[in-house]
């Protein structure tokens, strides 16, 4: 035992103690240029049906499809992203052929207009056509692939079926906890190549869902940011590191228990960063502001929304973010014209 923690204190001592700098580095020393935008945030309703806070948000071309993994009826809602009018739900639990057994992520083919659902506890990749899903009232998914427990996607940008940018959780044999990295899948033949890894990310210190990224085939990369420490890395798409972005906050405070960097979204050729930098039993902990970078990794400003955001989606018809919230408002969205 003795030898045990000995080796532990060790660990987590190199973690701290260890300097991460290179050539590519950005050290943001403040962030400071802080617009209040809590007024210009217009709520959605969304009325019926009902949707619980374990929701996600995405846009699928000139659809709104939130997923709630703690939905009664139905896990998948669809609504029109203009009128945000609801026009289709679909996906009921269970165990049953056309039911899903424990939703996961969902993935986006904007070009088929296809998106796939995981399906955690089936260990299934499920395939939805959007188009046939709402003109066909007896419309059923197929199986698009099977994945394996100890290694899957928990999240995709969608470019070919030979080759998209995924995050992949990789159990460990003894259930010891999960080891998360970004890179290039094949959804064919299930390769996943491993692209740079955050040494941040690559010890003990790892949490399940401890990351959030987004990639962007236009803009040749991908970004991955920390909820426990305050750096966000870019990469190009072959996985190569383009820099690393250390926030005020990376010299003062190397902890996992702090709440920094949450969801992330690439949007036309910005980078926008939820931001809570609270300890993570703090009721603040949802973010409040949204940090927006150019795509180098330059700090350009902090979006002060003043409602504790969950998730978000950018939506590059209308220039605006689609926000889902646990503050007053659920949804809501935030036209970036005159801002960004």
């Amino acid at each position: 035992m003795k030898k045990f923690l000995g080796c532990s204190i060790l660990v987590v001592f190199l973690l701290v103690g260890c300097d991460y700098s290179n050539s590519s580095d950005i050290h943001v020393k403040s962030r400071d240029n802080i617009i209040k935008v809590h007024d210009k945030v217009v709520e959605i309703l969304t009325e019926e049906p009902f949707i619980s806070t374990y929701s996600d948000v995405h846009l699928l071309n000139d659809h709104l499809i939130i997923k709630d993994w703690k939905g009664y009826d139905y896990l998948i809602h669809v609504f029109e992203k203009n009128t945000f009018a609801h026009v289709k739900s679909t996906g009921t639990i269970g165990q049953g052929p056309n039911e899903i057994a424990n939703i996961g992520n969902i993935f986006l083919d904007e070009k088929k207009n296809n998106f796939y659902v995981v399906d955690q506890g089936k260990l299934q990749l499920l395939s939805y056509n959007l188009d046939s899903l709402l003109l066909m009232d007896d419309y059923n998914f197929t199986t698009r692939m099977r994945i394996t427990k100890k290694a899957y996607p928990s999240g995709c940008y969608y470019i070919t079926d030979t080759f998209s940018i995924a995050k992949q959780l990789s159990f460990a044999e003894n259930g010891g906890g999960a080891i998360e990295s970004c890179g290039r899948w094949n959804m064919i033949t299930g390769e996943f190549k491993k692209g740079y890894i955050h040494p941040t990310q690559s010890t003990k210190a790892i949490k399940t869902h401890s990351t959030h990224f987004d990639a962007s085939e236009k803009q040749g990369i991908y970004v991955m940011c920390s909820r426990f420490f305050d750096v966000m890395t870019i990469c190009n798409l072959d996985g190569t590191l383009k820099c690393n972005v250390y926030g005020p906050n990376w010299e003062d405070e190397k902890t996992d228990k702090m709440h920094y960097n949450m969801d992330v979204c690439i949007g036309g050729n910005k980078i926008y960063a939820l931001y809570a930098g609270v300890h993570y039993d703090s009721l603040d902990r949802y973010p409040t502001q949204m940090l927006v970078y150019d795509t180098n990794g330059n700090y350009l400003k902090t979006l002060d929304i003043g409602y504790h955001i969950l998730n978000f989606c950018y939506d590059e018809d209308n220039h605006r973010l689609i926000l889902h919230a646990d503050d007053d408002i659920q949804f809501g969205y935030l036209d970036l014209k005159g801002i960004i």
